[in-house]
């Protein structure tokens, strides 16, 4: 993915032109810059894909990982309370 880069000075400044105190301005920014974490898609990044289909097949792939992902995590959280309810009834008197 290619780098996007982010004015956070020039974001600051619109903020507070806009009406926010420079406090607040930054905290807003701050959280923007930690909630996309440099994981924006970019105009290059979207041109790889030709056509409207070829990004639903990755996006229907990324899903389809992430549902697997879930249920193994899943069946991990069923295994660990079962083996620990089983420990804990062996360890009971």
């Amino acid at each position: 993915m290619g780098a996007l880069t982010f004015d956070t000075h020039k974001a600051v400044t619109s903020l507070k032109n806009a009406g926010f105190d420079e406090a607040q301005a930054e905290a807003v920014v701050a959280t923007l810059g930690e909630a996309t974490n440099g994981r924006l898609a970019t105009k290059d990044d979207l041109a790889d894909f030709t056509t409207k289909a070829d990004l639903r097949t990755v996006i229907a792939e990324l899903r389809a990982d992430l549902y697997r992902q879930m249920w193994l995590m899943g069946a991990s959280i069923v295994t660990l309370n079962v083996t620990l309810t089983v420990a804990l009834v062996k360890l009971l008197p």
